[in-house]
């Protein structure tokens, strides 16, 4: 956001408005990979469950009812 608007005290560092453009492209394509991998390793496991190649665990890890205090 800060590079589309054409800041001009951080454009000489980038070398012109090209390369800033050219740097926002390819951090806009950074976040669209990572944003896509993050959405495949919630949404694969379930898959794979729902197809039957991996199994479900079991509960988590919590105390088993006699040990609480009531």
């Amino acid at each position: 956001m800060i590079l589309a608007l054409r800041p001009f005290a951080i454009e000489p560092f980038l070398g012109g408005m090209n390369k800033s453009y050219r740097l926002r492209k390819w951090l806009d394509i950074t976040v669209l990979v990572v944003s896509v991998i993050q959405w495949l390793w919630t949404v694969v496991p379930k898959w794979m469950v729902a197809w039957g190649r991996l199994v479900k665990p079991a509960g988590g890890t919590q105390a088993p009812r006699s040990q609480f205090v009531e």
